[in-house]
């Protein structure tokens, strides 16, 4: 992945999550919030892993 790629992920991600947290605002659990963010995810050209154990 070129340095372009990742910028261009990077705002694509975060762009995701303040959607998330614009539309749904704080006060819930967790999983409210990974779930909202997959299916924002979701509509991106960006291809993931959902919930991706790290070593």
């Amino acid at each position: 992945m070129t340095q372009t790629e990742l910028h261009r992920a990077v705002r694509i991600i975060l762009t995701c999550a303040r959607r998330v947290h614009e539309i749904l605002g704080p006060g819930f659990e967790a999983p409210v919030y990974q779930e909202a963010l997959y299916l924002e995810l979701e509509s991106t050209p960006l291809t993931f892993t959902r919930d991706h154990a790290l070593p």
